[in-house]
């Protein structure tokens, strides 16, 4: 395995496992004969001195104040730790609150990843879709009803209000959504004698939508959006989602229409098979490499992008601990390098990694 890959894997352990790592709460609590898990809920709890309790690896949690250790304490700085253990000291310092770095470092590599990784995802969807649409209709033009193109629009505009103003679950989000899109299809087999439709150059459309959308800044827009809409990791998530797949379409038309015009593309047109086999035989293995590339590419300009909105004070809710966040307070008092020399680390080490995964597909892109 690549040390790329190597080094993702680490952030991704450390962020699936961030609960057990660093807590303020035992992981085992075994009192009067029962065993609890306290950190699962955040309820009250209480122990004794002679409970047998496991506690996490850090101690603390992001975010929480430990106001003995307040006023930026550095990691070589005489802490006021309880006890007297080393356990309970803060080894990389503390911030202006006396939160642990540490603990913020673990968290902000959760929130970095899901944010980059979710993002990415749906900028890789959209570029996937449309990129391989305007490469599929570059020769035709498409036929769509009025009534088509107005439960079109009333989709896009429910789509757009589900995910930025309703205060719901992810999974009820996403089953509403495609709950609309099935009503949609539903719709769109209607037939109207009188409803002639509007012819769609679907090329054309992709070409200005790629256009329009890389046209605006997106710090710029992501930023006058968060200060519109309520602030959180759903709506930072879509934003950027939203203003990242134009890359990917174009490279996405580039490379399918290269493969239309290779000759064992057309020897599979001629021999008979069906556009299902063409796609999963001669498409998807050609484009697998390229979608590693630019996915590897989106994933980074995320976490950077999220990294820059937090530093900026428009990325996540303030009590949400990440990398950006750290570096902030870093800037408050020119003594306190720990806040961005180790954030600044970690973050200039997973987008080097995911640099070297976008060159190693680049690679595989031009040894085919």
């Amino acid at each position: 395995m690549k040390w790329g890959y190597k080094i993702i894997l680490f952030f991704v352990i450390v962020a699936m496992l961030a609960p057990l790592i660093s807590n303020d709460r035992p992981l085992v609590l075994i009192s009067n004969g029962e065993i609890n898990f306290p950190f699962l809920n955040h309820g009250s709890y209480a122990f004794g001195d002679d409970d047998l309790k496991v506690m996490p690896l850090i101690p603390y949690r992001a975010g929480v104040s430990d106001f003995d250790n307040a006023d930026f304490k550095s990691p070589f700085d005489v802490q006021q730790v309880k006890n007297n253990s080393m356990f309970y000291r803060h080894w990389l310092g503390t911030t202006l609150r006396g939160c642990d770095v540490l603990a913020g470092i673990i968290s902000g590599a959760r929130y970095a990843l899901i944010v980059g990784f979710c993002s990415s995802f749906v900028s890789l969807i959209i570029g996937l879709l449309l990129g391989a649409g305007s490469a599929f209709s570059s020769v035709s033009v498409n036929r769509i009803s009025f009534l088509q193109l107005i439960a079109l629009v009333f989709l896009l505009m429910f789509g757009f209000n589900l995910f930025l103003y309703v205060q719901s679950d992810l999974l009820i989000k996403l089953l509403l959504f495609v709950l609309s899109v099935g009503c949609w299809i539903l719709v769109s087999r209607i037939k109207l004698k009188f409803d002639r439709g509007v012819r769609l150059n679907f090329e054309k459309i992709e070409s200005q939508l790629t256009i329009l959308f890389s046209s605006i800044p997106r710090l710029f827009f992501v930023v006058a959006v968060m200060g519109i809409f309520h602030q959180g990791i759903l709506t930072l998530i879509f934003l950027l989602g939203l203003t990242g797949w134009m890359e990917i379409a174009r490279v996405v038309r580039a490379e399918i229409q290269k493969i239309q015009s290779m000759d064992y593309y057309a020897a599979a047109k001629l021999s008979g098979a069906s556009w299902t086999r063409i796609t999963s035989k001669q498409l998807i293995p050609n484009l697998k490499p390229l979608l590693i590339a630019v996915f590897a590419f989106s994933f980074a300009g995320a976490i950077l992008s999220e990294a820059s909105l937090s530093f900026l004070g428009f990325g996540l809710e303030a009590n949400q601990v990440t990398w950006g966040s750290l570096i902030l307070e870093g800037k408050e008092s020119f003594n306190a390098w720990w806040l961005i020399v180790f954030p600044g680390f970690c973050l200039s080490s997973c987008l080097a990694a995911l640099f070297s995964i976008a060159r190693k597909g680049n690679n595989d892109i031009y040894s085919l």
